[in-house]
């Protein structure tokens, strides 16, 4: 297909053309990528102020850009533009929340809020009513503070917001992890498989070391290396 007549073309015309998967691709491609740039631009401008650079926040856009053009098999029937505007906008707020660098709680605090959330829907069915911090202990034979402790972890309470104003405003949870405790004696205490999962993270942790080493980070290894 000619040049010129890509250009006649719109970007969810484009975007039609290029499922089709006809024999000049790559050339559809490259005209896709080079004429959504301004979609980048667009998104940039509808996010408060990250506290990001307008170059670092281009440089996420065009992943989300880069990744809706080539795949765009995964778009199934939304439009060109709203695809690639979703992708964008993903990669615009992950960027940001990572820049932040707020530590991921570990993923044993995360099936425990699993197990919390599970029995209060459960005992709710039971009961018609939802549960207390005193139900949620004697079901879980985890002590009430363990609870409270537990529920600091869920992702809300540590949301991350854009908005670089209203991110110094957000919580930053400290958990006790000594007051997870079982409540009622056991021969495996929830505070011992706390330990198990510990140790377990921190091979974890080893093993991502190693991975990491497989597939370098340029921009990671610069940041080392000034």
């Amino acid at each position: 297909m000619a040049r010129q007549e890509l250009k006649d073309l719109s970007l969810n015309e484009l975007g039609e053309l290029l499922r089709r998967q006809p024999t000049d691709i790559a050339v559809i491609q490259q005209e896709l990528l080079h004429r959504s740039l301004t979609l980048i631009d667009k998104e940039i401008a509808q996010l408060p102020k990250t506290g990001c650079t307008q170059a670092e926040l281009f440089r996420a856009g065009y992943m989300g850009l880069f990744n809706a053009v080539y795949n765009i098999e995964l778009a199934r029937d939304q439009r060109f533009e709203d695809y690639a505007k979703n992708l964008i906008k993903g990669e615009l707020r992950q960027h940001v929340r990572d820049s932040v660098n707020i530590p991921s709680p570990p993923q044993w605090l995360e099936d425990l809020n699993r197990q919390i959330s599970t029995t209060v829907t459960r005992l709710f069915r039971e009961k018609n009513r939802f549960p207390s911090v005193q139900e949620l202990a004697d079901e879980l034979n985890i002590t009430e503070a363990g609870i409270i402790e537990i529920l600091k972890a869920r992702q809300p309470v540590s949301y991350i917001a854009l908005d670089r104003k209203v991110r110094d405003a957000d919580p930053r949870p400290v958990i006790d992890y000594d007051k997870i405790t079982s409540k009622e004696s056991t021969p495996f205490p929830v505070q011992q498989r706390i330990r198990i999962a510990m140790a377990l993270e921190q091979l974890a942790d080893i093993q991502q070391l190693l991975a990491q080493n497989l597939f370098p980070d340029p921009e990671r290894e610069e940041k080392q290396g000034s």
